[in-house]
């Protein structure tokens, strides 16, 4: 930013030397610059902090920390005030339970949280993250649904395997309904990056 300033001012210098005056445009010019190069020092902090870290970037960082289960990045992302879903839902998808209990261990989940981990598990073939939400949320569960996602995308049958021994069948009017979903699924999808 200082070379910025010191740029502007030697366009102004240049034109004082070469047409002996300064012109409105040029004086307009350098004081819009320098009110946002005050600007910029007076709010630095906040220019810094929105500059490097967005609300994409911090989604994909706080889902590739769960998804690998790097707990030194997700205490730091925590104290960046990261949502705990997108580290939660990394986790779901790269089996790291470990996570989802913590933070179930901090707050009970939502509902909605309990719907989209459960669903991202089950879409990933993760089967001992789709039991842990079974077997602690039974009543919030729709074990039907789940098996259901896993027809979607990856065809694991062990999770197939492990739905159909609970009890879990599929009506014939929900056999493909998450299908119309598979391209908004797809970036997360191992096999899209490969």
């Amino acid at each position: 930013m200082i070379f910025w300033l010191v740029l502007n001012l030697s366009f102004l210098a240049l034109q004082l030397e070469s047409e002996g005056s300064i012109t409105g445009r040029m004086w307009a010019y350098q004081i819009s610059t320098g009110i946002y190069v005050l600007d910029y020092f007076w709010n630095e902090e906040k220019m810094l902090t929105t500059w490097d870290i967005d609300y994409v970037s911090m989604s994909i960082i706080s889902g590739y920390a769960g998804r690998g289960g790097h707990d030194e990045i997700i205490q730091r992302l925590l104290e960046l005030d990261a949502d705990r879903v997108w580290i939660m839902e990394g986790a779901a998808r790269g089996g790291q339970l470990h996570i989802i209990e913590y933070f179930a261990g901090l707050s009970p989940l939502s509902q909605s949280e309990i719907d989209h981990l459960f669903k991202a598990a089950c879409i990933c073939g993760i089967t001992k993250i789709a039991q842990y939400f079974v077997e602690n949320n039974r009543d919030a569960i729709d074990i039907n649904k789940g098996l259901n996602y896993t027809l979607d995308r990856y065809h694991n049958e062990d999770i197939q395997r492990y739905f159909r021994s609970i009890g879990a069948t599929i009506p014939d009017d929900l056999i493909g309904d998450e299908l119309t979903n598979a391209l908004d699924e797809m970036i997360f999808n191992d096999e899209w990056y490969s």
